[in-house]
């Protein structure tokens, strides 16, 4: 038998509360693991290579793995994207392996193809059923109920395909996975027993926090071991002294599986946590309360940490609930020093040991649980801005026969405002929205209902309508926040029973199955007048259609007015039109459905009709003056393209020439639409190119991280492809796949992409866009140099 030779493997980190499974198991394999260990050198390297938002946990992740590259053979990097059912990571942890790997590659740091990649993922979503088909047997791809029957996790089918990779067999792989998952489990039950109250005199201090923040020792400053040194002693004469307290410590890692998600699905009755990490850390809270485990809690928290930015009004929330808990929250960053955390820890304990001799209160489970208001019957219904959203819920919420408020514009008054509420590290979006509605209730307080954008992971956005709820309600407003979540990704099933909460009459559910039929039929339909005939009674599903077209035809109507300013001849004209022809959709709202293609048209004529320097009415003439023109494509997170109000309005930017800089007009194209989000089919009607083929194009360079951050890359690689000449990234700051996509965008020069790129972020005190105008400025430049010495060739560097 041909013996195998060593192989060192770097492990990172940031995987270090799976490393008593992964180091076992490539023992078993026969190599040896050398394990990421954070020191000053680390984070230096780090913070050189990652995006400048990166948080600490990537920044660390990349100093490990950079630092490793000169000891090791291979280095592993699992792409850990689910490990419990409708779950998800972080996007930061899901584009992990993507963002090393190019950075290393580019920078002559270390060879790709000895990364070592598997997955761990049980959500049947994405990626689970072709993972099993690639690793174990292809029949078992047919279901994930057969998967589940097999009895394997996520992360033993992840160790398996570690195996393969390193050459073994899938029956050999499993049964050293079978070894090393007993490692896990032993490390486990070894936690809970370290962590049994030792002393009935001590104070436990409950920690919760991301595993690397409370098993990296470096970078939490060795926080347990300075709690538990932490002892106070009362002298009784004669040099002699008696112990008044000590301090215990306990973590997430001492809980039972089955015990907290017992208490998370508890929770999860309630509103819906689909981070990984976030339920076990709520579950092992509600646990620890309701069983009185604990006299105090530290939250640990990442600095620009997205998730714990959006849970944070939950922990509040449970901790104003128990009067008799001390809670107190630490932010770890690569620059935190360790005098300022003793004094804190001291502090906390002296107030901590003050109060145990006073009586505790009974924890009730039922009170620890966030209250959902009641729909009220009289409804009045208001949604934050978003593009064109609020025309089309007008128009929806005015055949249901309930009233629609138009939320309050996004001003600094109201941004101001949200951020006295906002956690520290929420990005920008949850905030402006969060001002829409403190805005718009304080004009109109019988507000009662806001419909809010949402999804279903991993982006943090599928969770803006519970933290803004708790907030909301905190601030004594008894409202509803209602997710409404595209059908692409909550399927049409659920988007159509969230919008059904709305209807008076309490219309019957329809069945999955014609609602499959009618999705094909009325968001595909062809020729606009289809699927309108016959159509005599207005059912809900209906009346869904009726504002999806509405607000598709307001997305169309955005396009064309894109296409021909550059070309009017009064500049403002076309705006002036814009609005003209949008007040028309506002009338939908009284009409029937049929009636909506000579809406469109007419809206289409206004729009057309305005003095200009080509006929506007010859699309062939259009197309040509068009190709004269500099192009510049808008990318980049969903929220703050859909939102000239929140972006300074940067498409109207290159529209207009400026005589005294020289500036010429440019074509602007925005690549992302309301009207395809809300597809369930991604077709990209509006934009014109399916969401499958972006994403294709973006798979060599980032699989998967959630939001729009795929579709960010994808949508730069489309437009060098279609020759445009320069592309706007915006994203607000604090998006989790957005930062992905920066990381990774500097880099696609280096496969062949080479198109001028520039990256705004808004912030929270964006308030002017004076910055952003000299910006702006500066790349037109950049775009008129780049066009010069452009060729037609375009073709792509394969990864």
């Amino acid at each position: 038998m041909k013996e195998r030779l060593l192989v060192k493997i770097g492990l990172l980190g940031i995987h270090e509360e799976y490393w008593p499974f992964l180091t076992t198991l490539i023992k078993e394999f026969g190599h040896e693991p050398i394990l990421g260990k954070t020191n000053k050198n680390v984070i230096k390297i780090g913070t050189k290579y990652a995006e400048n938002e990166q948080c600490v946990a990537i920044k660390i992740a990349m100093g490990q793995a950079i630092s490793l590259a000169s000891n090791i053979d291979k280095l592993l990097i699992p792409e850990i994207i689910s490990v419990l059912d409708r779950t998800w990571t972080c996007p930061k942890w899901l584009g992990l392996y993507d963002m090393i790997k190019i950075t290393m590659e580019c920078n002559n740091i270390f060879d790709p193809e000895k990364i070592l990649h598997p997955i761990a993922n049980c959500n049947p979503d994405i990626g689970f059923v072709k993972a099993i088909k690639r690793v174990i047997n292809p029949d078992l791809a047919a279901s994930i109920a057969k998967i589940k029957r097999s009895g394997l996790t996520s992360l033993q089918i992840m160790g398996i395909q570690l195996g393969t990779e390193l050459g073994f067999s899938k029956i050999n792989s499993l049964l050293k996975v079978i070894e090393a998952q007993k490692k896990q489990d032993n490390y486990w039950i070894e936690t809970a027993q370290k962590q049994i109250k030792k002393d009935p005199k001590n104070i436990t201090f409950g920690i919760i926090g991301h595993p690397y923040l409370i098993h990296d020792n470096y970078l939490n400053l060795d926080l347990i071991k300075k709690l538990e040194s932490f002892t106070q002693y009362k002298k009784l004469g004669n040099n002699k002294k008696e112990k008044v307290w000590g301090i215990d410590v306990i973590t997430p890692d001492s809980v039972p599986d089955h015990i907290w998600k017992k208490y998370a699905n508890a929770y999860n009755e309630r509103k819906y946590i689909f981070w990984n990490t976030h339920r076990k850390f709520l579950g092992t809270l509600l646990y620890w309360l309701d069983n009185k485990m604990v006299d105090g809690i530290i939250f640990l928290s990442g600095v620009l940490c997205g998730e714990d930015a959006l849970i944070e009004p939950i922990q509040d929330y449970i901790a104003n609930q128990t009067e008799d808990i001390f809670f107190t929250r630490l932010v770890i960053d690569e620059h935190a020093g360790e005098a300022g955390l003793i004094t804190r820890l001291e502090a906390s304990s002296d107030t901590l040991a003050q109060n145990l001799t006073e009586a505790k209160q009974e924890v009730v489970l039922e009170k620890l649980l966030p209250k959902t208001p009641v729909i009220p019957k009289n409804l009045i219904v208001s949604c934050p801005n978003l593009g064109y959203a609020s025309i089309a819920v007008s128009v929806f919420c005015n055949k249901l026969g309930i009233e629609f408020v138009e939320a309050s514009p996004t001003t600094e008054k109201s941004t101001s405002k949200a951020r006295r509420y906002c956690p520290e590290y929420s990005c920008r979006p949850f905030g402006v929205t969060l001002g829409n509605m403190l805005e718009t209730l304080e004009n109109r307080p019988d507000v009662n209902i806001f419909l809010q954008g949402g999804g279903s992971g991993p982006c943090k956005y599928g969770n803006y309508h519970d933290a803004q709820q708790i907030i909301l309600n905190n601030c004594g407003h008894n409202i509803r926040v209602l997710p409404v979540r595209p059908p692409s990704e909550a399927g049409v099933k659920r988007f159509f029973e969230g919008l059904s909460i709305l209807d008076p009459k309490n219309r019957k559910y329809i069945g999955s199955a014609e609602i499959k039929e009618m999705t094909r039929r009325f968001f595909h339909p062809g020729e606009m007048p289809n699927p309108y005939k016959n159509q005599k009674n207005e059912t809900l599903w209906l009346l869904i259609k009726q504002g999806f077209f509405t607000l598709r035809g307001l997305d169309m109507l955005y396009k064309e007015s894109l296409a021909i300013k550059p070309f009017e001849i009064e500049i403002g004209s076309t705006e002036r039109a814009l609005k003209e022809a949008q007040e028309l959709f506002l009338e939908l709202g009284k009409a029937r459905i049929n009636e909506i293609p000579e809406v469109i048209k007419e809206a289409f004529r206004t729009l057309r009709n305005i003095p200009a320097k080509i006929n506007l009415n010859n699309p062939e003439e259009i197309k040509q003056a068009i190709d004269k023109l500099p192009k510049i494509g808008i990318v980049g997170e969903f929220y703050e393209v859909l939102s000239p109000e929140s972006n300074f309005d940067i498409t109207n930017f290159f529209a207009k020439e400026d005589k005294i800089t020289g500036k010429k007009s440019a074509y602007v194209e925005r690549l992302i639409h309301g009207s395809d989000w809300l597809d369930p089919f991604r077709k990209n009607i509006v934009e014109g190119t399916p969401r499958k083929k972006i994403i294709k194009l973006a798979e060599p360079y980032l699989a998967f991280c959630g939001g729009d951050g795929q579709d960010t890359i994808g949508h730069i690689i489309h437009c060098w492809k279609k020759g445009f000449d320069g592309i706007i990234a915006i994203r607000p700051w604090g998006c989790m796949p957005e930062t992905v996509a920066a990381q990774i965008i500097p880099y696609l020069p280096k496969y062949g992409i080479n198109i001028p790129v520039l990256i705004v972020t808004y912030d929270q005190q964006a308030t002017n866009s004076a910055n952003l105008i000299t910006r702006l400025e500066a790349f037109c430049d950049q775009i008129e140099l780049s066009r010069k010495t452009k060729t037609t060739k375009r073709e792509l560097v394969l990864r």
